[in-house]
């Protein structure tokens, strides 16, 4: 059986998401598409960090800060 989502269940999400947000973060970039980090998807190497467009961090234990920096 499916169960139909209602207004209380969106409510509920909304403020589960805004009870659980990152916070003292923010970034500002216009970078879109492949390797840029758009998605996400820059920090590749074990326990690494990537911060900002087109940053990239494949090495292990890595931060990579700023548009367009690399951590190897």
């Amino acid at each position: 059986i499916k169960d139909a989502v209602n207004g209380s269940h969106l409510h509920s999400l909304a403020s589960t998401v805004a009870g659980n947000k990152t916070t003292y973060y923010s970034l500002n970039s216009s970078s879109t598409g492949l390797l840029t980090n758009e998605n996400n998807d820059g920090a590749t190497g074990d326990n690494a960090m990537a911060l900002g467009g087109n940053s990239s961090a494949s090495g292990s234990q890595t931060i990579a800060i700023g548009s367009g920096e690399s951590g190897q």
